[in-house]
This record gives structure tokens, C-alpha cells and sequence, in this order.
């Protein structure tokens, strides 16, 4: 169930991928938009 142990790490890994994830595409927009104002400037 979902007092497993096991299951609640994997969860908790999971968010953890997410949040990871969505913060690399967030970096990668700021990059790129750095990047472009680079040829502007």
C-alpha cells in the first residue's frame, strides 16, 4: 500500500526528477535567451 516504504521513496524520487527537470528547462530558457540578447547587444 502507501505506507510502503519503498513505494514512498520512489515517489519522493520521482518528484525530486521533476523538479530537477523543470528547473533544467528553465536554466536552458535563461540560456538561451542570454544567448540571444548576446546578438542584439
Amino acid at each position: 500500500g502507501d505506507d510502503d516504504p519503498e513505494h514512498m521513496k520512489v515517489t519522493e524520487r520521482s518528484i525530486l526528477q521533476a523538479k530537477l527537470t523543470k528547473l533544467a528547462i528553465q536554466i536552458g530558457y535563461a540560456g538561451n535567451t542570454i544567448s540571444q540578447l548576446h546578438i542584439f547587444f
